[in-house]
């Protein structure tokens, strides 16, 4: 259409310098040969100044298609230890709207949340961020204080779940590229809160076995250390998280449930945000139910003040509902 209207532009162009001439040959009006001039000279400046708005308009678009797929490199610029996590700050090119994203070259899982009780990855805005790193899923039973602790930070506006919520393999791939590393001092405060952790079902498990004579009643007994170190733990962890405030925890032995009561205005969070606030809670008690040597993982109900139901643990699966 663009080309045609050129094209058209042109021989109107000649057709009315050819006319003009002539007209100033034959001495006769010289009207018809300006009008052509005039016509063609619309076509002819009009049709490329269209073609090239439309082709900013084309690359607008390619270039917020591309974006809305980059992986952006991500700088931390300031860090601080917090009990047995590294609070961090950080800026990059990324678009606002755009995830921080932190794995390590074993774990698969999101490391690094907003500092709220969401968990929530952090998103950027004017090329800035801040968030936490768990020491606890960054590191592992070996991880020696003093020793750096290798992990890949990455800023992106693509979607990189999958549905259990862990990073699709194929953009894990992408995020383990040596462009992407970063490294954190593993301080012996972490390795000592985590220690800590750690040390309430040893010490609580070798009390029971020297109480309890009968092999049934040391089984009971051993259960019942166990879940009292997980119950510890996960109020534990709640109170480093400065949580205690928002978000109560119990334990309901006989369902095996995991309890949180948080304020009436989570039932007005869309799905989706309820959904975050439960796979997280859900990640960190399933954490801590396997540091403590739970033979199950605890179900879980978020419930309001009130009593309403925000969402929980499947009875007959691991699944979810959401309320």
């Amino acid at each position: 259409m663009l080309a045609t209207l050129f094209f058209v532009g042109c021989l109107l162009l000649i057709a009315g310098i050819i006319t003009l001439i002539v007209a100033l040959i034959t001495k006769k009006k010289k009207k018809t040969g300006l009008y052509l001039i005039l016509a063609g000279a619309i076509g002819f400046f009009v049709a490329p100044a269209i073609e090239g708005s439309m082709q900013n308009n084309r690359s607008a678009r390619q270039k917020t298609h591309e974006s809305s797929k980059k992986f952006y490199k991500v700088n931390i610029d300031k860090v601080k230890v917090d009990d047995t996590d590294w609070d961090v700050t950080g800026t990059t090119n990324a678009p606002d709207g755009a995830k921080v994203i932190c794995i390590s070259d074993d774990e698969s899982g999101q490391i690094i949340t907003k500092n709220d009780i969401s968990d929530a990855s952090p998103v950027v805005k004017d090329g800035k961020f801040k968030g936490t790193i768990s020491g606890i899923f960054a590191t592992d039973d070996k991880a020696k204080a003093g020793e750096k602790v290798k992990l890949f930070v990455v800023a992106t506006k693509q979607k990189v779940w999958d549905d259990d919520d862990f990073i699709k393999s194929e953009a894990a791939d992408k995020i383990l590229n040596p462009d992407f590393k970063i490294k954190l001092t593993f301080t012996k405060s972490q390795k000592d809160s985590i220690d800590d952790v750690d040390s309430d079902d040893d010490n609580e498990s070798d009390d029971s076995s020297d109480s309890v004579s009968s092999s049934s009643e040391s089984s009971s007994s051993e259960n019942e250390e166990l879940i009292s170190a997980y119950k510890k733990s996960m109020n534990k962890y709640i109170d480093n998280k400065s949580w205690s405030s928002k978000l109560s925890f119990s334990y309901d032995h006989y369902g095996n449930q995991a309890k949180f009561e948080i304020s009436n205005d989570a039932m007005s969070l869309s799905k989706e945000e309820k959904r975050t606030i439960y796979q997280d809670l859900k990640k960190h008690s399933d954490a801590l139910a396997d540091m403590c040597d739970l033979k199950e993982h605890p179900k879980l109900q978020i419930i309001t003040t009130d009593g309403q139901v925000v969402a929980e643990t499947k009875v007959l699966s691991d699944g979810v509902t959401i309320h």
